[in-house]
């Protein structure tokens, strides 16, 4: 027996920073794994039945990182340079998630149940963040708005992708009945969160693909 008060953490990432232009075969091999353990994760979850939905906290942060610059050269060159360092691919923003799980479990001779699961979902979005200088042109302050509005919406989108993530393990939980012993239940778990976040990187994925990194949503100053 596993004593319900030992938990098991669980985690799982979802969020990129370097991203292909167009799909590449391991984005499609991608698909083909989250497909084959979604059909295994269904199966072993209509074994199980419909329970409770474990609580879900969300913790959001937004981080900003400063660019100085007078003219639009000045802000290209420092947006460059940000790319460089961070390593972030395209984009000028990016969003990264956690999800962490912890859970009990109670195994007697009639199986082994969870016991209290709870997922913690993190959600740090980075934007860039500039303080005009005093005379700076006032169309570049529009375009700027224009790039920072079509910005946030670009990581807003990976942001709910996170959050779709961090659903379906809800649900995916909610749906996993008592197993015959807590070896199977624990693989059961794992394959889970594998699941939600594999489908969180494949979504995020192509849609940086399709959008350009967001370039033709409008994020290039």
């Amino acid at each position: 027996m596993t004593a319900p008060g030992r938990t098991h953490p669980a985690r799982g990432r979802c969020g990129r920073d370097r991203l292909p232009s167009r799909p590449s075969i391991r984005l499609v091999v991608w698909l083909y794994i989250a497909l084959a353990l979604a059909v295994h994760g269904h199966t072993a979850a209509a074994e199980g039945g419909h329970g409770p939905l474990p609580p879900l906290q969300l913790s959001e942060e937004v981080v900003r990182y400063e660019v100085e610059g007078g003219d639009i050269d000045d802000l290209r060159e420092q947006l460059r340079r940000h790319l460089l360092a961070e390593e972030s691919g395209g984009s000028h923003g990016r969003t990264r998630s956690r999800i962490e799980l912890r859970y009990g479990l109670d195994g007697n001779d009639g199986g082994c149940r969870l016991v209290d699961p709870g997922i913690r979902m993190t959600i740090t979005t980075t934007l860039p963040e500039w303080l005009p200088e005093t005379g700076v042109s006032p169309r570049l302050q529009v375009r700027w708005s224009r790039v920072m509005q079509a910005l946030r919406k670009h990581e807003g989108v990976h942001r709910d992708h996170a959050l779709a993530a961090a659903r379906d393990l809800q649900a995916s939980l909610g749906r996993l009945g008592a197993m015959p012993d807590c070896r199977a239940l624990r693989r059961a778990v794992d394959r889970a969160v594998l699941r939600a976040t594999m489908k969180c990187e494949f979504r995020d994925a192509m849609y940086d693909s399709r959008t350009r990194n967001g370039l033709d949503q409008g994020t290039l100053l």
